[in-house]
């Protein structure tokens, strides 16, 4: 049975790193609010497709270096600037109207399969050494998964036509009002 300082320990463990996770996905949707007006705007005038590569290539890089943080100011740091650099989420609500049920699912397994590969030294002693590199960082796994899998998105991306930007429209039906 667990005694009273224990669970008060555990309580206290818990609302602390309920903190940081908040102010962790705060920070990301502050850049996402700074720059999305920003985002909005490179849309209008270079297209869909490079913004959405510009966006999946900065989860690769971000992700990864959130990954490899030391402190907590690098892990908001790295946070902050993917949630600035995230600017390919609103062109890809403009192209999936509505939710599937692919993106809700994605939703609920990509951070539960975070979750189950996150500290895997704790977890998995007889796969992953003591005295590791996973042990000094132990969010790597699950970034590092997670930026494997935004890199082969881009490159699959490299083959999607690229969309007629609204600039483009516009400057035709221009030349075709004359």
């Amino acid at each position: 049975m667990l005694s009273v300082t224990v669970l008060k320990r555990n309580m206290i463990f818990s609302v602390i790193g309920f903190k940081l996770f908040a102010q962790l996905g705060s920070v990301f949707m502050l850049g996402r609010c700074l720059t999305s007006l920003l985002w909005g705007a490179i849309v209008d005038r270079i297209g869909r497709k490079p913004v959405i590569l510009a966006g999946i290539i900065s989860v690769v890089i971000f992700n990864t270096l959130f990954g490899l943080s030391k402190s907590f100011w690098m892990a908001i740091l790295t946070i902050f600037l993917l949630g600035c650099f995230n600017g390919f989420l609103g062109p890809v609500r403009n192209c999936i109207s509505t939710p599937t049920s692919h993106v809700v699912i994605g939703l609920i397994i990509g951070p539960s399969l975070r979750g189950y590969l996150a500290q895997p030294v704790e977890k998995y002693p007889n796969i992953f050494p003591k005295n590791s590199f996973w042990n000094k960082f132990p969010y790597f796994l699950p970034n590092l998964i997670t930026s494997v899998f935004a890199l082969v998105v881009a490159i699959g991306c490299i083959w999607i036509p690229r969309a007629t930007s609204f600039m483009d429209v516009l400057g035709k039906q221009r030349l075709n009002t004359f």
